[in-house]
């Protein structure tokens, strides 16, 4: 801000998984753990993974997934998630809905991001008392050239740019189109190209760089 007298800098949170890899042995136990065989059913996996919060509206995302007719594969994991969506496995519609309620470590999450069809973040103010800014899991999505679909909330639209669908006012039906639009593999070949483009913006190096800087200039004032 130049108006202002404090000194600032502004710079994206990074991902944080670029460094973990997975054999293809690890890969296949990570596919056992998380597709428990339904694979083989369907071809077409939406991953999302973290802790379970508040301002992560799953609530929605179930009652859009009401409203396709689509045969998807929708696996929820991460901490929390079991007790608060209160099942384990669950059919809607054509769609199944599985949920792995454990721990994530760094390399399950890198498989997750690198692995799924395209991301889906539902994340919005629910909670009066708190104030949704932005996702830390978002950026290894981007990073892994994953098209995104996400609510206009936090810093969520700037964050993926023109490399995802932005929904405002959000509702069931606005998220199931969405969800429908992303399945078109041209139309989602383009999110995930324009994706490669602004993933440098969530690099560690330039995270590090940009702070690095700021901080010198501090010391320097």
């Amino acid at each position: 801000d130049k108006k202002s007298k404090i000194p600032s800098c502004i710079v994206p949170l990074p991902e944080t998984h670029s460094l973990n890899t997975f054999s293809k042995l690890e890969r296949k136990s990570m596919e056992e753990l998380f597709c428990k065989g339904y694979q083989i059913d369907y071809k077409n996996i939406i991953y999302l993974s973290g802790f379970q919060a508040n301002y992560k509206d799953y609530s929605m995302l179930l009652d859009s997934i009401k409203l396709l007719q689509n045969k998807l594969l929708f696996v929820i994991a991460g901490q929390g998630w079991e007790k608060k969506l209160g099942f384990k496995n669950c059919k809607i519609n054509n769609s199944q809905v599985v949920v792995i309620d454990k721990y994530l470590s760094p390399t399950e999450c890198l498989f997750l991001a690198s692995q799924t069809l395209f991301g889906i973040f539902p994340y919005r103010n629910i909670v009066a008392n708190e104030q949704f800014q932005g996702s830390g899991t978002l950026p290894n999505y981007i990073y892994n050239d994953k098209a995104c679909i996400v609510f206009n909330e936090g810093s969520l639209p700037e964050d993926i740019e023109k490399a995802g669908i932005v929904i405002n006012n959000p509702t069931p039906q606005k998220l199931a189109r969405a969800i429908k639009k992303m399945l078109n593999s041209k139309l989602r070949s383009n999110f995930e190209l324009k994706a490669s483009k602004i993933k440098y913006k969530f690099s560690i190096d330039l995270h590090g760089s940009v702070i690095k800087k700021f901080f010198e200039s501090l010391i320097t004032e």
